[in-house]
């Protein structure tokens, strides 16, 4: 698993606040369940001390389905690890809100490809089913920091690169 967050880390400019959590982030594989999970609503996966895992932490990682080799997963749960540390003055309802606005405002034909994707990914995966607007922001937040980041800052939409900032730097890692 070390390996798979170097990945991650080498692929993404993360700024050096963002890089301390992923450092003490615990990533852990399963072979049932979903396909990435972190932090304490997943308390009863293999990665928690009921299973003979580690000691809890938020940003305890676990990854199922045999594909803890998947990069997108471990990025995407990672962005759940930093939204949860570092994310204590997000606002849910404005994410979406500033969402739903560069989803139906963007010309870009790359982009309006990834909120389609995103927006297919949380109305067919059954995991999202009945989630609060809560949960839809932060899945989101991962989805959209997922698939941008490695291309840093500048490419995300105005409106939304105030959500990332503390996250990501401008620099340009896509052909890492």
């Amino acid at each position: 698993m070390k390996a798979v967050r170097a990945q991650v880390k080498n692929s993404y400019p993360f700024t050096p606040e963002a890089q301390k959590v992923i450092d003490k982030a615990f990533v852990s594989d399963q072979t049932k369940g979903p396909l990435g999970a972190f932090g304490n609503s997943h308390a009863n996966l293999l990665g928690s001390p009921e299973a003979g895992g580690e000691e809890y932490s938020p940003t305890n990682i676990t990854l199922g389905n045999n594909n803890g080799a998947n990069q997108n997963v471990v990025a995407h749960e990672m962005l759940h690890a930093i939204h949860d540390t570092m994310g204590s003055s997000f606002n849910p309802n404005k994410f979406n809100a500033q969402y739903e606005a560069a989803k139906t405002s963007t010309t870009d034909p790359q982009l309006k490809k990834i909120f389609a994707q995103i927006d297919t990914a949380l109305s067919t995966n059954g995991l999202y089913n009945g989630i609060s607007s809560e949960t839809l922001a932060n899945e989101r937040f991962a989805f959209v920091g997922e698939s941008l980041g490695p291309n840093g800052l500048s490419v995300f939409p105005d409106g939304l690169k105030s959500f990332y900032s503390k996250i990501f730097t401008n620099d340009d890692f896509s052909n890492n």
